[in-house]
């Protein structure tokens, strides 16, 4: 059960290389602590660095990239890569980490920012889960590792049992 749950990331192929955009939890407080708001997105010269470097960060540690040639390549990606090309790669890849998909503008009633300390609670006390699982997971992954578990423990229905009850 646990298993199908697999990281979720966009392939980006800029030139020769090819990459991949994953928001994970961690690339999402890195925004957030740079003053981008994912769930208003706005794309600009001054976010789409930000927004690229935190996405292609678990690419570049993967190939073993030094930071300073990291920050060099997501320069050339802006130059090279057409605006309109890389907002969508953008907001796809976060669509892909978020529960809920960003808006591309903002809503009238501006939400509260989420608070991680529950989601975290559960996910690290409850399932006995490490800090560094949570961290390098997106949003949508740790809810679904959580109703996989919920359901697995019997806390949740089965959608068969959904179904059965269903007197529609």
């Amino acid at each position: 059960m646990f298993t199908e749950l697999k990281k979720q990331s966009l392939p980006l192929t800029v030139g020769s290389d090819y990459l991949h955009l994953r928001y994970d939890n961690s690339a999402l407080l890195k925004l957030e602590r740079a003053g981008v708001d994912v769930f208003k997105i706005t794309i600009n010269p001054e976010t789409t660095g930000a927004l690229l470097l935190a996405g292609l960060e678990d690419c570049f540690n993967e190939l073993e990239t030094p930071r300073t040639e990291q920050v060099e390549r997501v320069i050339d990606i802006i130059k090279n890569t057409d605006e309109k090309q890389l907002a969508e790669a953008i907001y796809t890849a976060l669509r892909l980490a978020l529960p809920e998909a960003p808006t591309t503008a903002p809503p009238k009633d501006t939400p509260p920012t989420p608070d991680l300390k529950p989601i975290y609670s559960r996910f690290c006390d409850v399932m006995g889960k490490s800090d560094d699982e949570f961290w390098s997971l997106t949003l949508r992954e740790v809810f679904e590792r959580w109703d996989a578990f919920s359901e697995f423990n019997g806390w949740k229905p089965t959608a068969r049992e959904v179904l059965e009850f269903d007197d529609d």
